[in-house]
């Protein structure tokens, strides 16, 4: 079989040269939809990893340690990944600013207010850069 990529002859489902799969189907919505599975790594992981972290986290752990991989995404993947959820849920959601708290002899209401400004301006970056500790922590 020829590559229709690169030209080279190969006889195993991907090109030895430069990777291209075997099969030159035509286009369809189920190949599309793999394909986007395969970019966002659905088809290797993503599940099994959020529901063993979720039930299990000490099985999950301990089988990526012993070497049990083939399962799960890769830590550092999997961090980065949740750090882009949570900036963008709080990006879509925003973090809340108590409005009632803005009585001028309310020192609770104040703190209130100005802790959420404070985590309005810094909060993304606290997230992003508490991280490493975080995990080392865990």
């Amino acid at each position: 079989m020829k590559c229709m990529n690169c030209g080279s002859d190969f006889s195993t489902p991907y090109c030895g040269q430069c990777g291209q799969e075997a099969s030159a189907a035509r286009v369809t919505p189920a190949e599309l939809k793999r394909g986007f599975l395969r970019a966002v790594s659905l088809e290797r992981g993503w599940i099994h990893t959020m529901v063993d972290l979720t039930v299990r986290p000490g099985t999950m752990v301990r089988n990526y340690l012993d070497g049990k991989r083939v399962a799960y995404i890769g830590p550092f993947k999997y961090a980065l990944t949740m750090v882009g959820l949570y900036i963008l849920t709080t990006a879509v959601i925003g973090v809340p600013v108590s409005r009632d708290a803005t009585a001028a002899g309310d020192a609770i209401g104040g703190l209130k207010r100005e802790f959420g400004r404070f985590i309005q301006r810094t909060g993304q970056f606290l997230i992003v850069s508490l991280c490493p500790i975080r995990a080392g922590v865990t």
